[in-house]
């Protein structure tokens, strides 16, 4: 089952059968369902299933091993005042739809997150509303115009735990619900009783605090418990404050991650939600706070688009309706031991100070962003200006240098100077030392990759379809911005410019910002500049995507990026690049010509640790990259391996039909073929096959990177999280080191696959803020910058405490531009440096503090 964090939808107003309910139209449940309709969602064809009466409710059943979408139960209604739909649910599933036909037509779709691994009733509300992604029909624009003329019950393919499932529905009720919102939780009357779980969790109330108990080692990957109003009502009421607070403790005796996620109607884990969290040391209380913007506040005329999420006050995926809060979730994510927590005090902060009036009115609001690509219509601390605060920042930040030279005790190369030697081969490697991997630097002294990502002089974004966002919008014309300007290819998804068909041109704020502080030698300023910074604040390797003129400077160690750029499978569909035809001649050579091209010169360079190669592949399950070759063309160079040892392994076409229950007319016709045979019957030589291309992808990767960097490090391929075993182990035959981009408050529960044992690096993680002038806080969000740099040290103790890791690289140096990059309209505000090349001080001072105990701590020493 598909128990991802980023498919989590919204808890509803889950609630315990004891509450009273208001008021309610029972719709009825008898044995031949009168008034009940079913489908099988013809629209989506291959799923068969039923709906029958079952101990006096719907038993609503679905098989989807043929395919389709989703099975649902529907029924008419004609009552005009109900707000709310409650009803009992029993399934083993992870979420289920409610659907809303309003007066017009259109259908709204609300996604439930269930949370049930137990074979109990919970009773669920509903409040009627419109969906604002999920609709469609009659005016298709999420508004729902009442009333409402059908309910229906739906559960998806993907929601149930096998290709076949079931789920029973009783106790359906039309109710009218005018409680007012709940003000935050008191925990003095709170019942937690009446609290409902996700996946295997536990709330009881001691005294002034709520105990919340999570077992690790579950299958689902979120569990914890829902906080929900108490009062009746459907939701709460955070309108006071900015940042919702409470003190934890960890009851546990190791550190431990704790997580909040504060909901609206629709909420998925990426929309209509916001998320926090904290690492906590073994025994610590520490105040856990979350930040949130608000939207309904500019008109519907005042948007801003190519982002993940605008402006405060503006309509958008995480910017809150505070007035109808449905769910404050505590929770962990997999988690690997056992957490116990003591949750007390939960309250708001930080009153709300309100917004510029400049976002009431599309006339005052655009222009958006500043001559220096900042956000016009907030300060800050750093904000800049003028062109005169960027030259007294620039003499303030060298004062600051000279105040802190380079971090004693280490070697040029950053190595642990004080520490043991060993054989110095001139390049960097790998060694297990008193039970804890390291790299060795070319002079022999251990090494502890400290890193921050793309060392560079660029950050952009795109103005077409979106010129009225941006004051005094720059002209090509202009022989200032000379040299700044570029374009971009957007990634495959939903982002804003490739679902206008565009490749857009893009504009270098950071560059710009560069050569006005700088003045017209800015780029070889700025690269001597980034390698004094790196030696001050600790950091001794330029990470990922840094440029080759960054590296070629010569003071700071260096990891490169190689990519495969040949042919690709044209079945497969990946998050930055679709999977290479590994069986294609030009793929080995596509990442020699890669490498060739940039990076020829860091064969003889000592600096060099080594080459990633590829990032962030998107694997899918034991089967989905043979499947990919299947949905391609006869000609694709992995399908022709395929049919190749199929027809080793079978003969004549007849042995391959009666093992895949198929009726291919010839081999000629499998390889035309491109729709998907039985997944059962196939479904071994489709995980041998899936097995040859991973095998092949890294043996070639490695190949690549030893012919161009002899003697350099193949650094893997940047797992986004941990993928399965199988896959781990086969990287680990032939990486010199595992690669992870690990966005965690801490990875002190990271583990390899059993039986693996060997160094690994974390590519990226990142902290951010919403506090700073930026909208979306990143993937792992603080309050504000003070927590941003704790949340650095604790990631970095984690880090170094653990005895597989050999460095971390923290993505990113700059921030993302504030009005998106085109690439998939990412603007979040993680960096060291903001758009005006301005460094954070709370960042830098935690990078200098870890930098100057990170050996000590890694030998056990603190």
């Amino acid at each position: 089952m598909r128990r991802h964090w980023q498919h989590l939808l919204f808890a509803a107003f889950l609630l315990p059968a004891a509450i009273a309910a208001a008021p309610a139209e029972k719709i009825g449940i008898s044995p031949k369902l009168p008034g009940w309709r079913f489908s099988n969602g013809p629209e989506f064809p291959g799923a068969s299933g039923s709906a029958n009466y079952s101990g006096g409710g719907i038993m609503l059943d679905g098989d989807f091993s043929r395919g389709g979408n989703y099975v649902g139960v529907f029924h008419e209604v004609s009552n005009p005042d109900f707000n709310e739909l409650r009803f009992r649910i029993k399934a083993l599933v992870e979420q289920l739809a409610v659907r809303f036909r309003d007066s017009k037509g259109q259908v709204h779709q609300h996604f439930i997150s269930v949370g049930l691994d137990s074979p109990g009733w919970i009773e669920l509300a509903v409040p009627v509303a419109g969906s604002p992604r999920h609709h469609w029909g009659g005016a298709n624009d999420g508004i729902l115009r009442g009333p409402v003329t059908e309910i229906g019950f739906v559960v998806h393919k993907d929601h149930f735990d096998r290709p076949k499932g079931r789920a029973a529905i009783r106790d359906v009720r039309l109710c009218r619900n005018d409680t007012p919102p709940q003000v935050p939780l008191d925990i003095a009357k709170f019942d937690a009783s009446k609290a409902t779980v996700n996946g295997q969790a536990s709330i009881r109330k001691e005294k002034d605090a709520l105990i919340i108990e999570i077992p690790g080692g579950q299958s689902f990957t979120w569990p914890g418990v829902n906080l929900k109003p108490q009062n009746g009502g459907s939701y709460f009421d955070l309108s006071g404050g900015s940042v919702l607070a409470m003190d934890v403790t960890n009851l546990a005796g190791y550190p431990a991650t704790f997580r909040c996620q504060i909901e609206n109607l629709g909420a998925d884990g990426r929309e209509f939600c916001v998320k926090g969290g904290r690492g906590f040391e073994a025994g610590e209380t520490a105040t856990m706070r979350i930040r949130f913007y608000r939207d309904g506040i500019a008109p519907d005329d005042v948007v801003f688009e190519g982002v993940l999420n605008p402006f405060e006050g503006l309509r958008g995926a995480n910017n809150l309706d505070v007035k109808k809060v449905t769910n404050i979730m505590l929770f962990e994510h997999s988690p690997a031991r056992d957490l116990k927590f003591a949750v007390r005090n939960i309250r708001l902060e930080e009153p709300w100070k309100g917004v510029s009036d400049a976002v009431r009115s599309a006339k005052t609001f655009y222009p958006a962003i500043d001559v220096y690509g900042q956000y016009k219509h907030k300060e800050w601390n750093g904000k800049t200006h003028s062109d005169a605060e960027l030259a007294a920042a620039f003499e303030a930040e060298k004062r600051d240098l000279a105040a802190h030279p380079a971090i004693a005790g280490l070697n040029r190369f950053g190595g642990w100077a004080d520490g043991p030697s060993f054989e110095a081969t001139g390049s960097f490697r790998t060694l297990k030392h008193d039970g804890k991997w390291y790299l060795v630097d070319p002079e022999g002294k251990l090494f502890f990759s400290h890193g921050i990502d793309q060392f560079s002089g660029s950050e952009t974004t795109g103005f077409e379809l979106r010129e009225h966002y941006f004051e005094n919008l720059p002209q090509k014309s202009d022989p200032e911005t000379r040299g700044l300007w570029g374009t971009s290819n957007p990634a495959p998804g939903k982002n804003f410019y490739r679902l206008k068909n565009l490749r857009p041109a893009v504009f270098n704020y950071y560059g710009r910002n560069l050569k006005r502080k700088y003045g017209d030698d800015w780029r070889n300023i700025h690269r001597r500049l980034m390698h004094d910074r790196a030696a001050s604040w600790g950091i001794n390797t330029l990470g990922n995507w840094s440029w080759g003129d960054y590296a070629r400077v010569g003071r700071t160690p260096y990891c490169l990026q190689a990519y495969s750029d040949g042919p690709v499978i044209k079945g497969h569909t990946g998050t930055w690049q679709h999977f290479e035809d590994v069986f294609d001649p030009k793929f080995e050579e596509s990442i020699v010509s890669n490498l060739s091209r940039g990076w020829k010169f860091a064969a003889g360079d000592p600096m060099c640790i080594g080459a990633f190669v590829d990032n962030e592949h998107r694997w899918g399950n034991e089967t989905a990259l043979a499947e990919a070759v299947l949905r391609s063309p006869a000609d694709q160079a992995a399908k022709q391996e395929f049919r190749r040892r199929l027809e080793k392994r079978y003969g004549d076409i007849a042995g391959l039909n009666a093992a895949w229950k198929s009726s291919y007319a010839s081999w000629d016709a499998f390889a035309a073929e491109t729709a998907l045979p039985d997944p059962d019957a196939a479904k071994d030589d489709l995980k041998a096959f899936n097995d040859a291309l991973i095998e092949r992808y890294f043996e070639g990767c490695r190949a690549a990177v030893k012919r161009v960097l002899p003697g350099k490090l193949y650094l893997g391929c940047r797992f986004a999280g941990v993928p399965r075993a199988e896959l781990v182990k086969t990287a680990a035959k032939y990486c010199d080191l595992l690669s992870f981009n690990l966005y965690q408050y801490s990875v002190a529960d990271f583990k390899l696959p059993d039986g693996i044992d060997m160094p690994v690096m974390i590519g990226e993680f990142h902290f951010g803020t919403i506090n700073n002038g930026h909208s979306h806080p990143g993937l792992v969000a603080c309050a504000d910058d003070a927590e941003r740099g704790e949340a650095y040290r604790h990631y970095l103790k984690s880090v170094l405490r653990h005895p597989n890791f050999v460095g971390c690289h923290y993505y990113r140096m700059i921030d993302e531009h504030p009005a998106g990059r085109t690439l998939d309209n990412e603007n979040m505000g993680v960096g060291f440096l903001d758009i005006c090349d301005r460094p954070c001080p709370e960042m830098v001072r935690a990078a200098r503090d870890i930098a100057g105990e990170m050996y000590d701590i890694r030998a056990n020493r603190q």
